[in-house]
């Protein structure tokens, strides 16, 4: 019984070995996401700030793209199962058209600046309610780059160690 705890204790650590580039990618996207993906401001907007928050999103996308191509090798066999692990990296598969989300809003943000249209007293109204949705959005990407992200992987890491486990 001894040597079967310590196969299972090798396997874990090999297993939590493999996962330690897709923590520093997250990780890596975090900071990205903290000091690249600002607000934007409900007055005082104008289009290069417009354009700098469409520049980090699509940086941030490019990184998450990266982040699931690497991860899908090392969590394809749960992607099979019916478990939190399948249902977590459905969820992190999902979160990209969060970020797609976020860059159409901007992108309809930048029209509106680019036809000079953002005079109006209606224009401004519609502006302010893309800022509002714009800023909601960078508010949930941040909240799942910093927490649930984790709590995903964490659900990824445990089936794959099940799995592996059963064909030890």
């Amino acid at each position: 019984m001894a040597k079967r705890k310590r196969i299972l204790d090798n396997l874990e650590i090999s297993i939590r070995e493999d996962f330690k580039p897709i923590i520093n990618l997250i990780k890596e996207m975090e900071e990205y996401v903290e000091s690249n993906l600002i607000e934007l401001p409900n007055d005082e907007l104008d289009y290069t700030d417009v354009e700098s928050l469409e520049d980090s999103i699509r940086e941030l996308i490019d990184k998450y793209n990266n982040f699931i191509d690497e991860l899908l090798p090392l969590a394809g066999t749960v992607k099979m199962q019916e478990n939190e692990g399948a249902k977590s990296l459905e969820s992190l598969e999902k979160f990209k058209s969060t970020l797609e989300k976020l860059l159409w809003n901007i992108n309809e943000l930048k029209e509106i600046f680019k036809g000079n249209k953002a005079n109006s007293d209606t224009a401004k109204a519609i502006v302010l309610d893309f800022v509002k949705n714009i800023n909601e959005l960078i508010s949930n990407v941040r909240a799942f780059l910093s927490q649930e992200i984790y709590a995903s992987i964490d659900n990824i890491l445990k089936d794959v160690e099940k799995i592996e486990r059963y064909y030890q």
